[in-house]
Formats: C-alpha cells, structure tokens, sequence
C-alpha cells in the first residue's frame, strides 16, 4: 500500500525519486523507497535532530508537507 502511495505521490508531483517515511516518538523510519539514490536511504532510523534546515526537522515542526528540491 505504501508503495502505490508513494509512486502516484511521485508521478503527481513529477518527481524523479520518493521516499516516504512515518514519524512516531520523535523518530522518523523509511515504510517505503520508489527510484532513491542509495546514499539517500536511511537504514537505521532518524531522531530528529534540532537543525531548523533539516527537512525531516521542518516536518516534524510544521506538521505539514514540505517539498524539498534536489
């Protein structure tokens, strides 16, 4: 299901890679990847950290969606 989610996300939005992550206790785990470099794919989960120029610190904060170019 994440993985269907994920490619309309990133065929709407014409992009040329995804990753989708869920965000629980202040920890951020990729559910699902469509085309992503590897060196962009984070194994182990991610703390946010208290860098404001973080993406994954922006959502946490905003609770909204970001786009982040490349």
């Amino acid at each position: 299901m994440f993985q269907a989610m994920l490619a309309n996300a990133v065929r709407i939005r014409e992009g040329k890679f995804g990753i989708m992550f869920g965000f629980a206790d202040g920890t951020f785990r990729a559910l699902s990847s469509l085309g992503a470099p590897p060196a962009l794919l984070i194994q182990q989960p991610h703390v946010v950290s208290e860098h404001p120029h973080n993406p994954l610190t922006r959502v946490a904060e905003s609770k909204a969606v970001i786009h982040a170019p490349g």
